[in-house]
């Protein structure tokens, strides 16, 4: 286990064991941001999922403000993507991913993921819950998605549109016990956010088990990225545990 201070409260985060992990192979480099530690994925040239894509770390860097970056990179017509790990498994609360680029002009067949899942699981949902940014290879579709797994229940989405003129971002949602309620806000050049969609699910939620937050940025079909955003730049990860 491992003990964070958060204010007032103090946080518990279960560190998952990197042996109950298929992944853990892929999972050997790690990086700080938001002030936790992330384990960088590389399938060491393989195809893996999600694409399936090869996944490299040298797509994934931190910059000197502190902000992720994930680059989707063209190597030989095919993609090469990036994932982060959280290293803990953080249960029950408020995940909230903040986005600087705009998501908006992401490449047609490129998919921002910032989500749960667990790689060791007694659950074949994986305890995965996704906020998706992409068009999925169509370029007059809606820009993005609230998943509840499996996708394949016609409630467990919902799909909508972000703004034109959409700069920063913040995307996330609150975990609780029969209910998860996602959020979606656009930030003005003031600071201020906008709420662009909510929705809240209360099917099918998912228990709290060793399921990770993760980030991801990836290419459909393993095809290499097409026109338009490749690389995606997120602030800030932030987590607030149910009271």
């Amino acid at each position: 286990m491992k003990l964070l201070a958060a204010g007032a409260a103090t946080v518990v985060f279960s560190l998952v064991s990197a042996a109950q992990s298929p992944e853990a192979p892929m999972l050997r480099q790690s990086l700080e941001f938001s002030g936790m530690t992330w384990k960088v994925k590389d399938s060491g040239g393989r195809k893996v999922g999600p694409g399936p894509n090869v996944f490299s770390a040298g797509n994934v860097s931190v910059d000197g403000s502190g902000r992720l970056h994930l680059r989707a990179t063209n190597r030989g017509g095919a993609c090469v993507s990036a994932e982060v790990v959280l290293a803990s498994s953080l249960g029950y609360g408020t995940y909230e991913f903040t986005v600087d680029s705009n998501s908006r002009r992401l490449a047609k067949n490129l998919v921002l993921g910032l989500f749960t899942w667990d790689d060791t699981p007694s659950d074949p949902s994986h305890r995965e819950m996704d906020v998706e940014i992409g068009r999925w290879g169509r370029e007059d579709n809606a820009d993005a998605q609230f998943v509840i797994q499996p996708y394949t229940v016609e409630q467990n989405i919902v799909r909508f549109r972000l703004p034109p003129r959409l700069g920063g971002s913040v995307y996330g949602f609150l975990w609780a016990p029969g209910k998860t309620s996602f959020r979606a806000e656009a930030i003005d050049a003031e600071g201020g956010r906008t709420i662009i969609k909510q929705h809240d699910f209360e099917d099918l939620i998912p228990e709290p088990g060793n399921e990770q937050a993760r980030i991801n940025l990836w290419c459909m079909d393993s095809k290499a990225p097409s026109e338009g955003l490749t690389e995606v730049v997120i602030s800030n990860f932030r987590f607030t545990p149910q009271r």
